[in-house]
């Protein structure tokens, strides 16, 4: 089955940012796209070719080496969907570093034995309570606190900066 939809040119830049957002998720991480990625990517191409048509040829451009369409400058780093990015990015480490805090800080406080035996009901009630407090600790401390075991000096810069 094949459906056709319109779009006019601020729902199509509205879109340009959305895709920009999920192909930044599929495959930021990757030097070359992820393999699982090519179907996405194949819906990519196929808007970011429309971009000229809709007058956004100043954010999309067709890169003759690559024989695909990509970001310009102006699209790669001067736009809203960024802001997206940098926001789930922020939330995302946060998120993360609570609750592998607390998962470790629960592994290591409790006994092989209690662990084994523990109902997943109590599981999740301790990493929730330990949860929290870590939460609470960042949101009044950020990253203050924190440091390493065994890592007790870093290299210093020979000059100060300012």
């Amino acid at each position: 089955m094949t459906k056709e939809f319109q779009l006019n040119k601020r729902e199509y830049r509205l879109l340009l940012d959305f895709l920009a957002i999920a192909d930044w998720i599929m495959n930021s991480i990757d030097i070359e796209p992820h393999p699982k990625s090519r179907p996405y990517r194949k819906i990519l191409q196929k808007f970011y070719a429309m971009a000229e048509e809709f007058g956004y040829g100043d954010l999309i451009e067709y890169a003759p080496e690559m024989k695909e369409y990509t970001f310009t400058a102006k699209m790669g780093f001067e736009e809203d969907w960024i802001d997206w990015v940098d926001r789930f990015t922020e939330d995302a480490f946060w998120d993360e570093l609570v609750q592998r805090l607390a998962e470790i800080h629960l592994i290591r406080k409790l006994d092989v034995e209690k662990l084994k035996t523990m109902s997943r009901e109590t599981w999740l009630n301790l990493l929730g309570e330990a949860e929290e407090k870590y939460a609470n600790e960042f949101v009044e401390n950020g990253l203050e606190n924190v440091y390493v075991l065994g890592i007790e000096e870093i290299p210093q810069a020979e000059t100060p900066l300012n």
